[in-house]
């Protein structure tokens, strides 16, 4: 699974928006789940991942608000290379800091990697 971390000072319904837009997403799910930190998250599916945002309950929660955790769609057809997961997620917070203008921290070998 591969984390990305940013900060926004819209709401989790609003960022998950503008990530759809930005992303290109399909549609945005709501989930319930004892693990996050409100006790839900937002995901959508593309290219046979799932792309999960919450609030930040994993690490760096000091420097983050928000988590995405990218992970494969154990329900879709599509398959992407294990070798290709860590790419898949470093493209996504790519494109996140570029077309949002923000910071995006991404969690690579124990370190956190920036996008400016």
């Amino acid at each position: 699974m591969g984390f990305l971390f940013l900060n926004s000072n819209k709401e989790l319904e609003e960022l998950s928006r503008d990530l759809q837009k930005v992303l290109n997403l399909p549609q945005i799910h709501e989930n319930e789940s004892l693990n996050a930190y409100e006790g839900f998250y937002l995901f959508s599916k593309l290219m046979g991942m799932k792309i999960k945002l919450e609030y930040n309950s994993y690490d760096y929660e000091d420097d983050y608000r928000f988590m995405i955790g990218i992970d494969d769609d154990f329900i879709s057809e599509t398959k992407i290379p294990a070798e290709l997961k860590d790419s898949f997620t470093e493209i996504v917070g790519k494109v996140i800091s570029l077309n949002m203008g923000i910071h995006v921290g991404h969690e690579l070998d124990d370190k956190v990697i920036v996008y400016k």
